[in-house]
């Protein structure tokens, strides 16, 4: 495989599509349930230290022996990037929660339908990145080769959970949730 940067701008690129074939004023109701998704993950760690409990759980009741330490790490990574998958589907599937009121035409929706696919492929693709980079690429080498690029070192700094705190994203939510029902 090739520099994971290459396959999470592929993943990303694929929101940019839906996004302009779905229009902003859908995605940024999927946005708005990323962002949610992102505030619980972080609460469980900040509140409920789940980043520290969990692995201590799965040691205690599925993986005893020492030398099964790298499936400790993918157990962790995984219970993450499921909680994320299953909100992010959620906004996707079924009823969605549509951003109301008169929507842009033309070239102005298809530059907001842009720039919000590509938030969103950014939410997504660097979120399940963060946890992977997180749990130390606990998948076999030829599914993420290390060591990583310069610039992927680079890019690790600026994914999602490494850059929106808590404040951040309840911020975030209530601004765009304000501007959603405003009239």
């Amino acid at each position: 495989m090739g520099p994971i940067e290459i396959l999470w701008g592929a993943i990303a690129l694929m929101f940019i599509v839906i996004a302009v074939a779905r229009g902003y004023n859908k995605e940024l109701g999927a946005t708005i349930l990323m962002l949610v998704a992102l505030l619980i993950l972080n609460l469980l760690d900040s509140r409920l230290r789940l980043n520290e409990r969990l692995p201590r759980l799965l040691e205690t009741y599925l993986f005893r022996q020492p030398e099964q330490e790298e499936m400790v790490r993918l157990c962790s990574m995984l219970v993450y990037q499921a909680v994320f998958v299953a909100i992010t589907y959620a906004s996707y599937a079924g009823r969605v929660l549509e951003w109301e009121g008169t929507t842009a035409g033309g070239r102005v929706k298809t530059a907001l339908s842009l720039l919000v696919g590509a938030i969103n492929g950014w939410l997504v693709s660097g979120t399940l990145w963060y946890y992977l980079d997180r749990y130390d690429y606990p998948l076999p080498e030829q599914i993420i080769r290390l060591p990583l690029t310069p610039l992927a070192q680079e890019l690790v700094k600026f994914l999602p959970p490494a850059v929106l705190t808590t404040n951040a994203l309840v911020l975030i939510i209530a601004v765009m949730l304000v501007l959603r029902v405003r009239k």
